[in-house]
């Protein structure tokens, strides 16, 4: 149940950072970013921009992309550590249950060898 919610809240926090990654805050106004367009609101603005301010748009809206993309990155690594940890911890568990079995079971093995 936990690592279902676990990865609900992953999921949402990825979907949740992807909706806000297009909007970009630039001289104290808000911008969209879709594709080659920008948005203000819903109106294309794209062409009313100086070819300076849409560069700095575009590159504020690289920058937010990278960002998320890390984070995304970084939260699959931590998921991927913690299934290996389980994992190891698992495989230890069972192989020290077997050190613990006692030996009587060797003999009713050996009955079933055929050389």
């Amino acid at each position: 149940m936990k690592q279902q919610l676990l990865l609900f809240f992953i999921l949402f926090c990825t979907v949740s950072f992807h909706i806000n990654a297009q909007s970009i805050t630039y001289k104290g106004k808000s911008y969209q970013v879709k594709g080659e367009s920008i948005y203000m609101g819903s109106y294309d603005v794209t062409e009313s921009l100086t070819l300076d301010d849409q560069r700095e748009i575009k590159a504020a809206y690289a920058e937010q992309e990278d960002a998320i993309r890390q984070h995304e990155k970084a939260l699959k690594q931590e998921d991927k550590a913690e299934r290996k940890r389980k994992k190891q911890e698992a495989k230890a568990a069972k192989k020290a249950q077997r050190e613990v079995q006692p030996e009587t079971d060797s003999k009713a093995s050996k009955k079933f060898l055929i050389f």
